[in-house]
């Protein structure tokens, strides 16, 4: 229930967004052709594209991760039309804008869709029950019995605690999201994947990623999407089953996320070729960048070096810029560290404003 609810507010806002900035990009253009030749042309920069970009592809896929599949469909055909925009435009940007448009409102249609047929199975707020181990009970009963016999600040303070805790989940648990996607990812794409938590039984708070979601359903989709490799490729290298591997800890005052699989690797050289050929950077440029610096140039919007056709899993290089400007909005940083044939890391660190596990 926290996952869903989480889910709908974030896509919301997201939508109002994004409604926001084409309303006003409609506008501006509408004005310009109304008070032509006598004003200025209004330009929609690559940077203000990008931003409309990074949200509805986190929308699209954090619906794909809950099957939301008709709200996943919107926004795909919503980054269709993002395409278009881009110079040089061919259609009517008035044209391409209200089409823009009538997709988000047509998200936003889904998304109220969603949230009916989730309070009609959840139930309303003050509904909603939650699962609570039969041991917490007991150690709470247990702190209660010797607080009758001594109430000590070390007793009230346990007490407190293990109130707090009480809603608390299992580390896989709360990344059962991911996982799902993961595993759903690799059906679509026809590959065969074992997802790995560490310490899976530790207890973190229910809205522990809440803040980090998008980041780690970028990643994960990316993990198995370009990551791993088909069966054919692994069984080629006898490499069997892919592997995707979840961690997560908190060390002074940091949370630390690292996602990494063992597939195919990130092709550096390819990585850069396509940087240049799309004009990210110069040759001069590539020629004075060293092994690490090469490889965050998957952080450039439009990297992509994917040469099949776009889908509604991935595509269009927009995913991972989305991911470096939220962890940077965060405070945060991401390293990658990648080995040809053997597979990538990212690891993330966040400073931490939760609350510690338990």
């Amino acid at each position: 229930p926290e996952e869903i609810s989480g889910f709908i507010e974030d896509t919301f806002s997201r939508l109002n967004e994004i409604n926001s900035q084409i309303n006003e990009h409609l506008n501006s253009v509408k004005n310009q052709r109304n008070d032509f030749p006598g004003t200025v042309k209004h330009i929609i920069t690559d940077s203000q594209i990008n931003s409309l970009y990074r949200n509805i592809h986190t929308i699209k896929g954090n619906a794909g991760s809950y099957g939301f599949d008709m709200l996943s469909h919107y926004t795909h055909l919503a980054e269709d039309k993002l395409e278009e925009l881009k110079e040089p435009v061919t259609t009517r940007r008035t044209d391409i804008l209200s089409s823009l448009k009538c997709m988000i409102d047509k998200s936003y249609m889904e998304l109220d869709y969603i949230k009916e047929q989730m309070m009609f199975v959840l139930g309303k707020d003050d509904e909603i029950s939650v699962r609570i181990p039969v041991n917490r009970i007991m150690r709470i009963q247990n702190i209660c019995q010797n607080m009758e016999k001594e109430q000590s600040r070390q007793n009230i303070d346990n007490l407190i605690q293990e109130c707090i805790i009480l809603s608390w989940k299992p580390l896989k648990t709360l990344i059962r999201k991911y996982q799902k996607t993961a595993f759903k990812i690799a059906r679509k794409t026809h590959k065969k994947i074992d997802f790995i938590i560490n310490d899976e039984q530790k207890l973190f708070a229910p809205d522990e990623f809440i803040d980090i979601d998008d980041i780690l359903i970028h990643l994960i989709r990316n993990a198995v999407d370009h990551g791993i490799e088909s069966p054919d490729v692994r069984e080629e290298h006898g490499k069997g089953i892919g592997r995707i591997k979840f961690e997560y800890k908190k060390t002074q005052g940091l949370r630390e996320i690292v996602i990494s699989d063992d597939g195919r690797g990130i092709d550096i050289d390819k990585l850069v070729d396509c940087c240049i050929e799309k004009g990210l950077i110069d040759t001069s440029e590539a020629l004075l960048l060293d092994d690490s610096e090469k490889v965050n140039l998957i952080f450039k919007s439009g990297s992509s070096t994917s040469t099949s056709k776009i889908t509604d899993i991935s595509g269009r290089g927009i995913g991972m810029n989305a991911v470096i400007t939220k962890i940077n909005k965060l405070g945060g940083k991401i390293s990658v560290n990648t080995e040809t044939g053997k597979g990538t890391s990212f690891m993330i660190q966040i400073p931490d404003n939760i609350k510690n596990s338990g």
